[in-house]
């Protein structure tokens, strides 16, 4: 009887160093999903944050641009961008024009700009480019309109992403409390 009370204590023992090691598994594993759940919702959002960023840049860059056009004098003032008098306007020249029209513009939303006014991609802005900026009127607005929509449907996804990401992460807080 002792024996068999000695070897069902060594059964116990052995079961709850067996519970323990699971447990342990288990939290271990939980701990990793729960970090990559975490990352993955700040990798999602900086992503979303960084489209965003891009897109207020396009934004602001269209927004300038329009301004521009608008001005029944646009020719003289891009004449008058060109400060070196070699029928291009620089990037810099651009950036300065724009600045004395109080249009002040970060590195990023020049990076907007000249992708939508450097046709050639030579870094700079001839003429006819410059002419054509006027002919796109309609055209930016159209591009203002499909940034603005694509920023409310990322801004939806990432919603909907962190919802979900959320979501998970309680089913498995909840999935260790049982467990426990």
């Amino acid at each position: 009887l002792a024996r068999n009370e000695a070897r069902l204590q060594e059964e116990r023992a052995a079961q709850e160093q067996r519970h323990q090691e699971l447990q342990s598994i288990v939290d271990s594993r939980f701990a990793e999903i729960s970090e990559a759940s975490a990352q993955a919702v700040a990798a999602a959002g900086e992503a979303a944050q960084a489209e965003r960023a891009k897109n207020e840049a396009q934004l602001r860059a269209l927004h300038c641009l329009q301004k521009l056009m608008a001005r029944p004098d646009a020719a003289a003032v891009f004449q008058g961008f060109d400060t070196d008098g070699d029928g291009t306007v620089s990037r810099a020249e651009l950036q300065e024009g724009l600045r004395k029209m109080n249009l002040t513009l970060t590195e990023v939303q020049m990076d907007a700009m000249m992708a939508l006014v450097d046709e050639d991609g030579d870094g700079s802005v001839d003429y006819s480019e410059f002419a054509r900026m006027g002919q796109m009127k309609e055209e930016l607005a159209r591009n203002e309109a499909r940034l603005q929509e694509e920023r409310a449907a990322q801004e939806q996804r990432h919603y909907e992403e962190s919802a979900a990401t959320a979501s998970r992460l309680q089913e498995l807080q909840s999935m260790q409390a049982e467990q426990a």
